[in-house]
């Protein structure tokens, strides 16, 4: 793709990303103590249809508006973004890459386009570009995978436990919505109870709630293998409690 540009022949519709490479000035990428040089790099990015983020050598620089599920159009204004320091690499080409939804097919670069400003040299980061769409309906000529087969991988337990976006009990709450003469009131929520798998009411209207918080690596246990029902198999079959002892212990 040639960026800027405005040719009908280049306007594509949905997600896509466009890729450079920049060889920067030595002295844009040694570090040394608090350094004016290495502190004031920035990018900046001409306005450009719907939304966008912005990548250097890996690393999130920015975006305007937001991407799907839920696409926002930024404010069509130039976006400039600092280049944190470390960011770019001495005597190496640096990959530049932007991340553009096109929602009606007129998402092009406007402007002088995309620039890598430091505090006495700036480049143009105009011409030809890599251009790649986020969908592709023709088989990629390389990096392309579409064998699978049934899962069966051990699920090893991940050192660190990366939870998804939640809410507090008390947030939670409050997102109820109830009908006429209803109300809703916590009675139980972690960690007094973490990972149920049932829950019942008795004929005296209790409840009862069964939880299984060492799912799926029970203490003492090592997963083997698994099928693709996530029916895993472990090491060893334990006896029940109280005479079940973790590995290693007596």
């Amino acid at each position: 793709m040639t960026v800027p540009g405005a040719d009908v022949a280049q306007r594509t519709t949905g997600i896509g990303w466009y890729r450079c490479w920049v060889k920067v000035p030595d002295n844009w990428a040694t570090l040394g103590g608090r350094d004016l040089w290495v502190e004031s790099f920035t990018l900046t990015i001409d306005s450009i249809h719907t939304a966008h983020e912005a990548y250097l050598n890996g690393k999130r620089l920015g975006d305007a508006g937001t991407l799907p599920p839920d696409a926002t159009a930024g404010d069509g204004l130039a976006q400039r973004y600092k280049v944190p320091p470390g960011s770019l690499a001495k005597g190496k080409w640096n990959e530049l890459s932007i991340k553009v939804l096109n929602r009606d097919g007129t998402g092009c670069f406007r402007g002088s386009g995309p620039s890598i400003q430091g505090y006495f040299l700036e480049c143009f980061l105009t011409g030809e570009w890599e251009y790649r769409p986020g969908t592709a309906s023709a088989k990629p000529s390389r990096a392309a995978y579409d064998q699978f087969h049934e899962a069966s991988r051990v699920l090893f337990e991940a050192q660190k436990l990366v939870h998804g976006e939640r809410l507090s009990p008390a947030e939670s709450l409050k997102k109820f919505e109830l009908a006429q003469g209803l109300i809703v009131e916590t009675v139980l929520h972690e960690p007094l109870v973490a990972q149920p798998t049932h829950l019942s009411f008795d004929a005296r209207g209790r409840l009862w709630v069964s939880h299984y918080v060492q799912y799926p690596y029970p203490a003492g246990l090592h997963q083997i293998s698994r099928d693709k029902y996530y029916r895993a198999k472990y090491d060893r079959q334990p006896k029940p409690q109280p005479h079940h002892h973790p590995r290693g212990h007596q």
